[in-house]
């Protein structure tokens, strides 16, 4: 599939698409003779995985990292059961935070 109908899937935008082989999160597609980039399911099933590490708030190095794994690097599943972890206690102390500001505004409004 050509890049068009890529981001259209994915639902990026293709600014987003380049940006994310230029700093490798995704891997370069194969070219057509025509010069046109193609790309597969593949391409499509990656780019929707950053897509939802990115809603739970991993960077996109933590990305890039757990996309490793699967290209067969050195990054352990321990590894990625450890970037999780440390996604999790974020999430948590944001929770905690955004619960202390509810308090807050809840006092505001019920003044």
């Amino acid at each position: 599939m050509r890049a068009g109908e890529l981001t259209k899937r994915a639902g990026v935008n293709f600014e987003t698409l380049r940006y994310y082989e230029s700093v490798g999160v995704l891997p370069e597609p194969r070219r057509a003779s025509n010069g046109y980039r193609v790309y597969d399911e593949r391409h499509l099933e990656l780019l929707e995985f950053v897509q939802s590490a990115r809603e739970l708030g991993f960077t996109l190095e933590q990305v890039a990292q757990m996309t490793a794994l699967e290209a067969g690097a050195s990054l352990s599943c321990r590894d990625v059961a450890d970037l999780a972890s440390e996604q999790l206690k974020d999430v948590r102390n944001r929770i905690r935070s955004l619960r202390g500001i509810e308090k807050k505004l809840n006092s505001l409004v019920d003044s």
